[in-house]
């Protein structure tokens, strides 16, 4: 399982990412977990773009510093 997590705030970046690792890990014992943290929104793009991969879930954060939501 892949996850995505997009958090301009390093901090909060590293625990969000700690957490859902933590917790897909203890249910999901059978499965590969992956969870990779970006701190802007054209770190994630520019991931995204140069993979060809699948990604199951993406966590962003609601207003990024260099991207508004609004």
């Amino acid at each position: 399982m892949k996850i995505l997590v997009c958090e301009d705030e390093e901090t909060i970046l590293e625990d969000l990412r700690l957490r859902i690792e933590k917790n897909l890990k203890e249910l999901m014992t059978d499965e590969t977990i992956a969870v990779q943290g970006f701190s802007s929104i054209f770190s994630l793009y520019d991931y995204l773009d140069s993979r060809r991969e699948i990604v199951d879930a993406i966590f962003m954060d609601i207003k990024l510093n260099d991207l508004s939501g609004e």
